[in-house]
């Protein structure tokens, strides 16, 4: 079986398609995009970028064949064409995400340019916090003990709490 490479690398884009079900096997087992993949001794994450990178109509014909072509038949009525067509439509597009830079996120490398609305919730944290920050250091000034000459000796204790002797 060729090896997969590590989800983390690739991202996330791919996980509604990679980890939906596709159906039932015989022995009671959901069977998920990723393992019929596996089965068919293709890289999941690999494939799901071909197929994303595919005309639409073309990746749910690939998708269905690889699905009908799985040695273990699935319980109940299957249309494999509407089970792909409905996968198939979880894929993220290019164009509308970062699909197009899978290539480069399989050779390790990380290109992620931030959002506006990242870059402005970043901003609001930020400001609470040094927000938060000023007030705890705005409050009144902490009480200093009482510091006595460590070289001469006290004489008398501290009186909290006890009367006088002379009273």
């Amino acid at each position: 079986m060729i090896r997969s490479a590590a989800p983390a690398q690739l991202g996330r884009e791919f996980d509604d398609f990679l980890f939906s079900l596709i159906g039932e096997e015989p022995n009671g087992m959901s069977l998920s995009v990723v393992s019929a993949l596996a089965r068919s001794d293709v890289d999941p994450w690999r494939e799901a970028a071909k197929l994303a990178d595919l005309p639409q109509n073309v990746a749910t014909e690939r998708l269905a064949a690889m699905i009908g072509a799985l040695p273990e038949r699935l319980t109940g009525p299957l249309d494999v064409g509407t089970i792909a067509a409905g996968l198939i439509g979880l894929l993220p597009r290019p164009g509308v995400a970062a699909v197009g830079s899978h290539v480069s996120l399989l050779a390790g490398a990380t290109t992620q340019t931030p959002t506006v609305k990242s870059v402005v919730i970043y901003a609001i944290l930020l400001a609470l916090v040094m927000g938060a920050e000023s007030i705890m250091g705005a409050g009144p000034p902490l009480p200093q003990a009482h510091r006595t000459d460590a070289s001469s000796p006290s004489v008398s204790g501290p009186q909290i709490g006890m009367r006088s002797i002379r009273e």
